[in-house]
C-alpha cells in the first residue's frame, strides 16, 4: 500500500534530480520504517482477529459438547440434535499411547448425525495379541484355570474375552445403551513390551507383572510359597518375536473383522526413545530402537496385506517434537489434538460418520 502511494513522486523526483540522491536515500530509508510498522501492525491485527474467531468457535465446541454428553472415566457418549439413533461405536484398546483418541471429541462432534461412544477397554489393554486369541479359543477348564485365578489374585475373567463382540454396552443418561463395534483401535505397545508366562502342562499363558506391579513390594515378599509355586508351575517365553507378533497380530485382526466388520485402527511405536544417549552399538545385544523399527515394519508389511489403517505414531510425533517425552510412549497431552487430528482423519477418509440419509460430515 505504501509503496503504490510513495512510487509516482520518486519516479518523478529521478526524473528531475536523478537516481540516489541524499534526500531520495533518506525518503527510502523513512518509507521502509514505515512499511516495516505498517506490515507489523497488519500482523497483530490478523492475530488477533484469527485468534478471537478460533476462540468464538472453540466456546461453541466446548458449549455444544457440554449440552449434548454423558462422560464417564472410561468412556464418553455424545449426540447430534438430528438422527440420534444412528450408533457409531469407537472401541479402543487401553494404552497410554491411545489416550489422545478422547480429544477427537471435538472434531467429531460438529459433524456428527447420530450418537457417537468413544469407549477405553480396560481389559483388553492387559493382554497381548496371542493372549487374546488364547482367551477366545479358551478350553482351559475351571479346576485349571481357578488355582492360578485364585493364588496370583487376578481378575477372575482372565481367561475370557469380550473383544470379538458385535457390541458393547455403557451406561447412559436413560440406563444402558448399546453401541455397534464400528471401529476398533489397537496399539501394538504390549506385544513390542511386555513378557509372558507359559503354564508348563497346560500351555496357557499369562501376565502377572500386570497385576503384581500394583502391589507393595511387602506384600509380594510375605508370600513367598505363591512365588514358588509360580516358579513350578510357568516358565517364562519373554518378549513376542517380530515374526509371532505379526503372525498373532494378523490372525487378530482377521477374526475381528469376522466377528465385529469394524474398521481397523493400529498405533505403531515411535523409534526415537529422547532420553536414549546411545551412539556406538558395537556391545548393545539388542537395540530397543532397533526392535520397534522391527515391530513398525511388521506392521506396515500387514497393513498392505490385510488392507488395514496405521496411525503413523513414529511419524507424528518427530514432526511435532519429541523434545519434552520422558520415554517412547509417554506423550505431553499437548499433542493430543494432533494426534486426534490425525486420527479424525483417517476416521473421515474411512467414511465413519456417513449415514445413508445424509451427505459424507454434511
Amino acid at each position: 500500500m505504501i509503496k503504490n502511494i510513495f512510487r509516482p513522486g520518486l519516479e518523478l523526483w529521478q526524473s528531475l534530480f536523478g537516481d540516489e540522491t541524499r534526500v531520495e536515500i533518506w525518503l527510502k530509508q523513512r518509507y521502509y520504517l514505515l512499511d516495516q510498522r505498517i506490515n507489523w501492525w497488519q500482523q497483530r491485527i490478523e492475530y488477533r482477529i484469527n485468534w478471537w474467531q478460533q476462540l468464538i468457535e472453540l466456546k461453541k465446541i466446548n458449549k455444544l459438547i457440554a449440552e449434548s454428553s454423558y462422560l464417564s472415566d472410561d468412556y464418553t457418549i455424545f449426540w447430534s440434535e438430528t438422527k440420534r439413533e444412528n450408533k457409531i461405536g469407537i472401541y479402543v484398546n487401553e494404552g497410554c499411547d491411545l489416550q489422545a483418541i478422547f480429544a477427537c471429541i471435538p472434531l467429531i462432534q460438529p459433524q456428527l448425525k447420530g450418537t457417537c461412544c468413544i469407549f477405553k477397554e480396560r481389559k483388553m489393554g492387559k493382554f497381548r495379541s496371542d493372549m487374546l486369541l488364547q482367551n477366545y479359543f479358551n478350553t482351559y477348564s475351571d479346576e485349571v484355570v481357578e488355582p492360578v485365578i485364585k493364588k496370583l489374585d487376578i481378575p477372575a475373567d482372565s481367561f475370557h474375552t469380550n473383544v470379538f463382540d458385535q457390541n458393547f454396552s455403557v451406561k447412559g443418561i436413560n440406563g444402558s445403551e448399546e453401541f455397534p463395534k464400528s471401529v476398533i483401535i489397537l496399539t501394538i505397545g504390549r506385544d513390542y513390551k511386555r513378557a509372558v508366562y507359559k503354564h508348563r502342562e497346560h500351555g496357557f499363558l499369562i501376565d502377572p507383572g500386570i497385576w503384581w506391579l500394583n502391589q507393595s513390594m511387602d506384600s509380594v515378599l510375605q508370600d513367598l510359597p505363591t512365588a514358588k509355586w509360580f516358579r513350578e508351575k510357568f516358565i517364562s517365553i519373554g518378549q513376542m518375536t517380530v515374526a509371532d507378533f505379526s503372525d498373532n497380530l494378523g490372525k487378530l485382526i482377521n477374526l475381528l473383522r469376522e466377528k465385529t466388520n469394524a474398521h481397523i485402527l493400529v498405533f505403531n511405536l515411535l523409534t526415537l526413545d529422547p532420553g536414549d544417549l546411545t551412539h556406538n552399538y558395537q556391545f548393545v545385544k539388542k537395540s530397543e530402537r532397533i526392535r520397534r523399527m522391527e515391530f513398525n515394519l511388521a506392521l506396515a508389511e500387514l497393513s498392505q496385506q490385510l488392507n488395514f489403517s496405521i496411525v503413523d505414531m513414529d511419524r507424528i510425533l518427530k514432526k511435532a517434537g519429541i523434545a519434552n517425552m520422558p520415554d517412547f510412549v509417554h506423550y505431553p497431552h499437548e499433542l493430543y489434538p494432533t494426534v486426534a487430528e490425525e486420527v479424525f482423519a483417517i476416521l473421515t477418509e474411512l467414511g465413519v460418520f456417513y449415514t445413508p440419509n445424509s451427505s459424507l460430515l454434511g
